[in-house]
């Protein structure tokens, strides 16, 4: 479906709705999804559209990054910890001195139950170490973590597959398509098992924000946004 550039522009109630959001109570939003889903692009992208702040991964500019593939078994319980308790303080942090609107890229729930659990059914952090991993995973993912929205891309091994290949991250040249598939089944797996409040599913086969026609359906998703109950109605 094409969109005229003024069906893509927000109306001027929306523009109003977002300075009244920028300058509330503090609300998260969660972009989840698998590797190369394009969680990133999402994040920069409504940061900028809803003039929010936004906070990007930090994984790929860990050391753990590379140890964790290059040798899991010594490094995959130690690493997780880090990228989760690092991205929950992170959060904790704005929650504390900010306002308005943070845009998360990828949630610490996908740390604790989809990347963790990997790691674990492969064997490289045994049942011992994932049953602390997981008592500390329920003790820091606690209430004020919990996102107003949640928006999960959804796309199929293929497009995953390709979209890594084609932005050619030094770190991701470490991935097994093994690796990918078995995040794919896991993150199908933990999905199905959610209960966020008014989530957002994008199936980004079809969907490419940077393409032809990202502008209208970032201008979409921002409607969608500014239409959910919980955004609308919190204080």
């Amino acid at each position: 479906m094409t969109m005229n550039n003024s069906r893509c522009l927000p109306s001027r109630s929306a523009r109003s709705r977002l300075r009244e959001l920028a300058q509330g109570s503090p609300r998260i939003i969660y972009v989840g999804g698998n590797n190369g889903v394009g969680k990133t692009t999402l994040v920069r992208l409504l940061g900028k559209t809803l003039r929010c702040s936004t906070l990007l991964s930090a994984a790929g500019k860990s050391s753990y990054v590379v140890d964790i593939h290059r040798n899991p078994d010594r490094f995959a319980f130690e690493a997780q910890l880090a990228f989760l308790t690092g991205k929950v303080l992170r959060i904790s942090r704005w929650r504390r001195t900010g306002r308005g609107i943070l845009i998360v890229d990828r949630s610490p729930y996908e740390d604790a139950r989809v990347f963790a659990k990997y790691w674990f059914t492969k064997g490289s952090i045994d049942a011992r170490a994932f049953r602390t991993y997981s008592q500390l995973s329920q003790l820091v993912l606690g209430s004020d973590l919990e996102p107003a929205i949640f928006i999960y891309l959804r796309a199929s091994l293929d497009t995953v597959c390709h979209r890594i290949l084609a932005r050619g991250r030094p770190h991701e040249k470490l991935y097994q398509k093994e690796f990918l598939s078995g995040l794919h089944r896991l993150y199908r797996q933990w999905w199905r098992t959610t209960s966020f409040k008014d989530p957002i599913v994008l199936n980004m086969d079809k969907i490419d924000f940077l393409g032809k026609g990202g502008t209208c359906q970032i201008a979409e998703l921002q409607r969608r946004i500014l239409r959910t109950s919980v955004v609308r109605t919190r204080s």
